[in-house]
């Protein structure tokens, strides 16, 4: 979908991907947009948000994930697939061995929740059965 943590705004998203309600979630959490598959057999949100960091308008992390998320109202879109992937080939279903040869040991891990901090970023990893099922990606 092309969108950039820090470079990428809120308006950015809406442009591209379409109108859904922003959720304003006030002075400590970021203010976020969320889109969901328009098939629902495909079980995929994706929420963009923009935190304190990117001055509530830029992006400062993603979600991609296999259940609703609570709180937020998500617009179905045909823009949002299972098969959604990052730039670098992180996608939901992929399994741990190919997670850790893109990006390395995790830095955590308790359980099927892993972090791997990077350059710049830090991914945050769900995994159930040693698939991912669930992933954020925060600016640093």
């Amino acid at each position: 979908m092309g969108m950039r943590l820090g470079k990428d705004s809120l308006s950015d998203v809406l442009s591209r991907i379409g109108n859904t309600p922003l959720t304003p979630r006030g002075a400590e959490a970021p203010d976020e947009l969320c889109y969901a598959a328009e098939n629902p057999f495909e079980q995929t949100w994706v929420v963009f948000g923009a935190g304190a960091r990117g001055k509530w308008e830029l992006l400062t992390h993603f979600r991609v994930l296999s259940a609703a998320p609570a709180g937020l109202t998500c617009r179905r879109t045909p823009l949002i697939t299972a098969s959604l992937a990052t730039d670098s080939g992180i996608h939901k279903g992929m399994s741990l061995e190919d997670l850790q040869t893109k990006l390395g040991a995790p830095s955590e891990a308790e359980g099927g929740h892993l972090v791997f901090a990077g350059t710049g970023q830090t991914l945050r990893a769900i995994l159930e059965n040693d698939r991912l099922t669930a992933f954020e990606i925060v600016a640093n």
